[in-house]
């Protein structure tokens, strides 16, 4: 099997982020980067920050529907030239492990579905939690968040 993601340190994820300025340094700490920082960084910036549902969001909170890795992405990265873009990931398995997960689009699906080998413990990829999806090649931040809502910002 090919390697599908590169697993880094939160250390090593909030350098790029850093790096490429969608935090500012003094909202940014060492060792850890969540919505929060990022918010602050697009107000600061004069960047709207606008949410919007996830269809059937509610009944895949309570089971009546799956929502599938490449559904998610459909959905939350429309607008968005995303199939040749460098993914960073950051879920809410990343603040317990540690593991941050840099992923080439192209293999999301391959990643998404062998999600549980990259972290340690069976549980799938796309549930009612949080996400920070940063495409790096176009300085976009899509955040999802456990509520069913997610927010496109544009760091250009």
């Amino acid at each position: 099997m090919e390697n599908i993601c590169q697993i880094i340190s939160f250390s090593d994820a909030v350098k790029i982020i850093k790096e490429l300025q969608f935090v500012d340094v003094e909202d940014a700490v060492d060792n850890f980067i969540n919505e929060r920082q990022i918010f602050l960084t697009a107000k600061r910036l004069g960047k709207e920050v606008k949410f919007w549902p996830i269809p059937n969001w509610d009944e895949f909170e309570m089971g009546e529907v799956d929502i599938s890795p490449i559904q998610l992405v459909e959905c939350c990265f429309k607008g968005l030239k995303y199939q040749n873009e460098k993914l960073l990931i950051i879920t809410m398995e990343s603040y317990t492990t540690q593991k941050v997960f840099l992923v080439d689009f192209i293999y999301y699906k391959e990643f998404a579905d062998s999600y549980e080998r990259h972290i340690g413990y069976n549980i799938d990829f796309v549930q009612p939690a949080d996400y920070i999806f940063f495409l790096l090649n176009q300085r976009t931040v899509v955040y999802i968040n456990n509520e069913g809502l997610y927010t496109q910002i544009k760091f250009d």
